[in-house]
């Protein structure tokens, strides 16, 4: 019975594939905009990007969303349609 136990432990900490997404986008917005933003305040859906926090942070981000979406995509080939 060991040996399942021990199978299964390696599926405890399994994150869904937005979640690299997530923290990728998150350390971007905080290099190009000095935002420091929450990974729970990012939802992926639709080939975008949701975002759930204060309305001058949302602004900020979206003044600066064409770089932010540029780098994502030539840097990190990470392929975001918008930032909302």
């Amino acid at each position: 019975m060991n040996g399942i136990g021990s199978y299964l432990d390696k599926y405890k900490h399994i994150k869904p594939p937005e979640s690299s997404k997530r923290k990728v986008l998150v350390e971007v917005v905080r290099a190009e905009c000095g935002v420091l933003l929450k990974e729970s305040e990012v939802m992926i859906t639709r080939g975008g990007v949701r975002l759930s926090c204060h309305p001058t942070v949302r602004s900020e981000i979206a003044r600066h969303a064409p770089v932010i979406l540029d780098v994502l995509h030539k840097r990190h080939g990470v392929h975001i349609a918008f930032i909302q």
